[in-house]
């Protein structure tokens, strides 16, 4: 039986993957006592402690499949967008970029994911816990692993506003349709805050979390839907997230094939996708 607090309230303010951050208090994570970790407002268990063994794709999968844990049986390797929800941003390069008080002992390093690459059919995704960034890797390196258990986390559900709006009601965030390029991260920031759209101002660049929500594993060239972002670009799209490292840098998520990495600000063309909602 999976274990959780009474604060699952907090799914409605801090939406399921733009969240709140990677957060130490009760109200986000419960360290449960048994090598596991609860995410409350996901719904997930986690691996407490990886074994710090390096594998390759397929030694991982076998190993969360044969995880048992915390009482718990049925724990595989979490989805790129799960996995994601453990870096913490706010950390600076080489990290490890999570909170180290609730996941001890995690390595600085690429650690697999679920997630298959349909641009190199023999490669998955992963997650670098050195600095945040995410990218795949052919299936014979050998990388750390941390299992999770629950259900997978739901893909977004859009809805097409008919303003040049698109809500996605699995965030409630509401998303701009359109784009726009050649712009550093400071105009893009800028732009954000003095948008008029659909009758509001409230818009602003979102954060890494929140426009990686928009991508789809499953699309490649753009990795979201454009039925509902008809002109997307296949390329990369400033968030407000800088790079703790190095501040003259902050990150970006690419719509060509739904990369994360950071660039300096003042790069282009890069794009700008707003959001507005909590």
């Amino acid at each position: 039986m999976m274990r959780f607090g009474t604060e699952k309230l907090l799914f409605l303010v801090c939406v399921l993957l733009s969240g709140c951050g990677v957060d130490s208090s009760p109200a986000r994570f419960m360290v449960n006592g048994d090598s596991t970790v609860s995410d409350t407002v996901r719904e997930l268990v986690w691996q407490q402690m990886d074994d710090a063994v390096e594998r390759t794709w397929d030694e991982a999968s076998t190993y969360c499949s044969g995880l048992q844990t915390g009482g718990l049986s049925g724990w595989r390797l979490p989805e790129k967008k799960e996995a994601l929800t453990l870096v913490d941003f706010s950390i600076p390069a080489p990290g490890p970029v999570i909170a180290s008080n609730l996941f001890p002992s995690t390595k600085p390093s690429p650690y697999w994911t679920a997630t298959p690459s349909i641009d190199v059919p023999s490669q998955h995704w992963f997650v670098g816990f050195d600095s945040g960034y995410a990218y795949y890797a052919d299936s014979s390196n050998r990388f750390t692993v941390r299992c999770v258990h629950g259900r997978s986390m739901p893909q977004p559900d859009f809805v097409d506003n008919g303003n040049e709006t698109v809500t996605d009601r699995t965030t409630g965030l509401i998303w701009q349709q359109s784009e726009f390029g050649a712009m550093t991260w400071q105009d893009a920031l800028t732009f954000c805050s003095t948008l008029s759209l659909a009758g509001y101002r409230n818009w602003r660049l979102p954060d890494i979390i929140s426009l990686q929500s928009l991508t789809d594993p499953k699309r490649l060239k753009p990795a979201l839907d454009p039925a509902y972002f008809p002109r997307v670009q296949s390329t990369h799209y400033w968030t407000s997230s800088e790079y703790m490292a190095d501040k003259s840098k902050a990150w970006e998520v690419g719509f060509g094939n739904g990369d994360l990495y950071f660039h300096t600000k003042t790069d282009l063309p890069t794009y700008v996708r707003c959001v507005r909602g909590s």
